[in-house]
């Protein structure tokens, strides 16, 4: 028989999970207390803040930057631009224009200010190239390749004891506003990798599979209700448990990028998943030895 556990996580965060009456789970079903705000502030995660470079006009500057966030996304990497990340590491620079070149100079510090790394990254341009006109699409992409190639290895994948041998794949969302059906994904995957679990980055039909889905409705004339769902399913299709998440926000917050109401969302979400696949390795193993 099933039974379900409510759990609060935001301040109208609901957790529902399936677990078996006559016996209790490995691990209590329990999350730290949060702020009732959080959806709204940056979790502490490993990220990096950038700032568009020093040097150039916005034309250039902000599609380099908003490239570079997207390719450290892309990497399960928290990256954000004009935002505040909590205990992250910070990406500044300058570019610069000389006669058929442009030159970036990344730097990267971690969350205590100290520098760690300078990227020089460079691409050729045509003659009429200005400092205030916009840079081509494969020279955005040319600069964005050479620095996360330097950026990447500071970010090593986070391992841990509460995956066991557990796989899981977290697919993007469809039908979401902005940036959410791609950025809350990434966010999960993230925190989940860094709880120790061990992430797909492409569909495996051997990998537990968690299904996310978003609705959005209006409250008044100044805030919405974001409602996530989060559904967590074996390999063969069984669910596992599921977990629902709302909180109200801003009219309009979630048109563009979600940024920090990803990672937010997405360590709370955690805090409940991460119980739910510990007591589902746990039947799992007294399954085996019965």
């Amino acid at each position: 028989m099933n039974i379900v556990l409510r759990l609060l996580l935001f301040s109208t965060l609901l957790m529902l999970a399936a677990c078996n009456a006559d016996r209790q789970p490995p691990l209590p079903y329990a999350v730290m207390p949060r702020d009732s705000s959080l959806l709204n502030v940056i979790v502490n995660q490993a990220g990096v803040e950038v700032t568009p470079p020093d040097g150039v006009s916005g034309e250039i500057g902000v599609p380099l930057t908003r490239a570079l966030v997207d390719a450290l996304q892309e990497q399960d990497i928290p990256a954000v631009t004009g935002q505040t990340l909590v205990g992250a590491h910070s990406i500044t620079g300058a570019a610069r224009l000389e006669t058929g070149a442009i030159i970036v100079d990344w730097v990267l510090y971690d969350p205590d200010g100290a520098e760690l790394d300078q990227i020089e990254v460079r691409d050729g341009l045509p003659p009429n190239a200005a400092p205030d006109k916009p840079l081509s699409a494969t020279v955005i992409q040319a600069l964005t390749a050479q620095a996360l190639a330097s950026l990447v290895p500071h970010f090593p994948v986070a391992g841990g004891p509460q995956g066991g041998n557990l796989r899981v794949y977290v697919p993007d969302i469809v039908n979401v506003s902005g940036d959410g059906g791609r950025s809350l994904p990434i966010a999960l995957r993230n925190a989940l990798r860094a709880a120790g679990m061990s992430v797909a980055e492409q569909a495996d039909p051997e990998a537990i599979r968690i299904e996310g889905q978003v609705l959005v409705s209006e409250l008044d004339a100044a805030s919405q209700l974001v409602k996530l769902s989060w559904r967590v399913l074996a390999a063969d299709g069984t669910e596992i448990g599921y977990i629902n998440q709302s909180n109200p926000v801003a009219h309009g917050r979630l048109d563009g990028s979600w940024a920090e109401i990803a990672y937010g969302a997405a360590a709370g979400a955690a805090d409940g998943i991460i119980p739910l696949l510990q007591d589902y390795q746990a039947r799992a193993r007294l399954e085996v030895q019965h």
